[in-house]
C-alpha cells in the first residue's frame, strides 16, 4: 500500500510539465542554478527563476495550490488562518527544513513514505520543504511548498501545495537561502 499517489513512480516522476525536465538537465550540464521562485497567488502559479554565469535566464512555469482562505499580508498573518502570506516589504527564503526521501516518517507496510506534519496527523505527499514567512511579531508560519497523498492541488492550511511529481523533482534544488515571492 502507498501512503501517496504519484502520476510516475517514486524513482521515475512524471511532471505536469515536461519543461521541468530540460530545466533540471540545464542546471545540471549546463552551470544552471535555481535563484528565485514566484508565487502568482491570482493564477495559482509557481515559476522556477534559474541562471547561468552569462545571465542566461531558464524558467519553468507550474500549477500550484494555496491556503483554503486566500492570502493575507505578511504582517496581518497568523498560524491557523488557513490563508498563504503573501511577500510583502520583505523577501521570503528557503529554510533549511525539508524532508524528503530518507528522513520521513515510514508507516508500516507501506510501498513509499510521505512525509507528515509534525504532529504525524496530516499526509504532506513526497516531501516538504520550508519557506521563513515570519509576520509581524516575529513568529515564524512553518509554510512551504508539500503534495498531497492523493497527488491532488486541494487548498492548503497556508502552505503551497505542488504535485508529489513536480515536487520530487524540484525539491533538491529548493535549497536554503533561495528566494520565494508570493505576490
Amino acid at each position: 500500500m502507498k501512503d501517496f499517489l504519484l502520476k510516475g513512480s517514486f524513482d521515475k516522476p512524471i511532471p505536469s510539465v515536461r519543461r521541468i525536465f530540460k530545466l533540471l538537465h540545464e542546471i545540471e550540464k549546463y552551470n544552471f542554478s535555481l535563484q528565485e521562485i514566484y508565487i502568482y497567488s491570482y493564477s495559482r502559479k509557481a515559476t522556477f527563476v534559474a541562471l547561468n554565469c552569462a545571465y542566461k535566464r531558464r524558467i519553468v512555469t507550474i500549477p500550484i495550490s494555496l491556503g483554503l482562505s486566500g492570502v493575507v499580508d505578511k504582517e496581518n498573518s497568523f498560524s491557523g488562518d488557513n490563508k498563504t502570506p503573501l511577500t510583502g516589504k520583505k523577501d521570503f527564503f528557503m529554510t533549511g527544513k525539508s524532508r524528503v526521501r530518507g528522513i520521513r516518517y515510514k508507516i508500516a507496510g507501506s510501498e513509499e513514505e510521505a512525509v507528515y506534519s509534525r504532529d504525524g496527523q496530516i499526509n504532506l505527499g513526497s516531501a516538504f520543504v520550508g519557506i521563513d514567512a515570519v509576520n509581524s511579531k516575529g513568529v515564524n508560519r512553518g509554510i512551504g511548498f508539500h503534495g498531497h497523498k492523493d497527488n491532488l492541488l486541494e487548498p492548503t492550511n497556508g502552505c503551497i501545495r505542488m504535485y508529489n511529481d513536480d515536487l520530487l523533482l524540484l525539491a533538491p534544488i529548493m535549497v536554503p537561502g533561495l528566494k520565494v515571492f508570493i505576490i
